[in-house]
This record gives structure tokens, sequence and C-alpha cells, in this order.
């Protein structure tokens, strides 16, 4: 056998090895092989690599672009030369596509702020919403639009379980309450601020999002707010975070210089 022979039947060997589909006594042998190092050790720990990009970015679709290579039967010109892509094994293009893909990736997390950066900004600018939350009490229980004699029920025992810090009891009494009127909206509300208060950034963001839009709502923008630090949880996509962090600083209230702060962070 040649080198270029040689490196095919190592290259299929190390396939096969990953794939699973050697037998137990050439798998010992080629794990003997690659513990002495050279060009069996560099050809796996490549390939390993390999199989990272597969698992982030799943068999599915890296085969789905591989496909799309042979249908279109690629060929690349230079001049009087062309190179066409061979009918080799899956994982051989999977080689090319993932360090394409983990390229882009990479790319993608160098031009965006760094992620210590996003955490520096949620903790320098999520709190509790204590004062907020005894303006609201005192509001809505003078109105008499919380039934607050009524502890099963009572939006305003929730919030007050919210005010001192105990958010699972204050969800379990508000996840009852129902999505209608002011009531309805303020139980949301208090519901996204006891999934943030307790970590649950993906639940406060499905909670505290809708309440961006209903402009009506005296905490309206308190509850754009929070969910857009959730967001910097969860790495939800600038151009679902960006229109709401525009409309914070349109609005020209509290949370104008904040919002403008992140928007730069995020562009």
């Amino acid at each position: 056998m040649n080198n270029s022979e040689q490196f095919d039947a190592l290259e299929e060997r190390i396939i096969d090895y990953l794939e699973g589909s050697m037998d137990k006594a050439s798998r010992e042998a080629l794990e003997a092989e690659v513990s002495k190092g050279g060009e069996a050790a560099q050809m796996m720990r490549e390939y390993q690599e390999v199989w990272t990009g597969v698992n982030i970015w799943g068999e599915d679709e890296i085969r789905r672009q591989i496909k799309l290579i042979h249908d279109k039967n690629l060929t690349f010109n230079s001049g009087r030369n062309a190179l066409k892509i061979a009918p080799y094994s899956w994982l051989k293009y999977a080689a090319v596509l993932t360090a394409l893909m983990l390229a882009s990736y990479l790319i993608y997390w160098l031009n965006k702020p760094d992620k210590a950066d996003l955490a520096g900004l949620f903790q320098k600018y999520y709190s509790p919403q204590v004062e907020l939350t005894e303006d609201l009490m005192v509001k809505y229980r003078s109105a008499m639009l919380l039934p607050g004699d009524h502890p099963s029920d009572s939006v305003l025992l929730g919030m007050e379980k919210y005010r001192l810090g105990d958010y699972k009891s204050s969800l379990e009494i508000l996840i009852n309450v129902q999505d209608t009127g002011i009531v309805g909206s303020l139980a949301r509300f208090y519901r996204g601020l006891d999934h943030m208060g307790l970590g649950n950034y993906n639940e406060a963001w499905n909670l505290l999002s809708p309440l961006c839009q209903q402009s009506d709502l005296e905490f309206c923008h308190t509850a754009c707010w929070i969910a857009i630090l959730a967001s910097l949880q969860l790495h939800i996509p600038s151009n679902l975070v960006i229109p709401k962090l525009n409309q914070l600083i349109e609005a020209e209230g509290l949370y104008r210089i904040p919002a403008n702060e992140l928007l730069n962070a995020l562009q």
C-alpha cells in the first residue's frame, strides 16, 4: 500500500471506530495503535473534534447539508482545472462542514458582546421589585381591585409573598389566578417576577414579554425591562430584544439610560 492508500485505510478505520461499527478485536488494535502516538493519534484527535461538532449541530442536520452537496454535485473551477467532490463517507464531509460551522460559530461569538459582560450587566441591573410592589399593593388595595380577604385566590397575598422574597409560595398562590382583566395581568406580572427570583429565566421571559405590549399597564415598562434582563441569561436572538429596548428608550422613563447601555452592548 502506498502512503495515500495507508492514509485512507487509517481514516476509514477511525471513522468505523467513532461510528461504533468496528468489532472488538479491531477496536482494541486501533486503540493500541493510537496510544503509540504518531499519525494515528493525530487523526483520531481530529476526527473526535469532528464528532464533537456532529453532536453540537446534530447528525441529521449535517447529513442534510451533505445531501445538498451530493444533489448539486458541486464542481469548483479554477482556470482549466476543476475539483469535483467525490462521494466519500458522510463523516468525511462532516469534517469539512463542522470545520466551517465551528468557524462560523466562533466568528459569531467573537463579534457578540462577551458573555461575561452580559452577565455583569445582568448583575448590575437586576434586583427584586420590592418598592414597586409596595406601591402597587397600596394602590390596588385602596381601589378594591384585589380580593385581599380571600387568601386562596388573593393576588395581594401573592404580591406580599413576593415582597418578602418567598417566590415559591407567591407562585403557588398566583398560578391559580385567571389571566383576565387588571388582576390577571398583575398576577401574570408577579408570576414572571417570581420565576426571575427563582432563576427560571425562560418562564420569566415567556410571561413578561407579552406585557410589553400592554402600554395601559403602569407596570408595562418594568415587565419589559425584566423580560430583557431574563433574555441576557437565555441568549435570545437580539432581533427579539432590541425592539423592547427601543421601546423603553423612546418612553424616556426610568429605564431609558440602562436600556441604552444594553442596546449598545447588543449591537
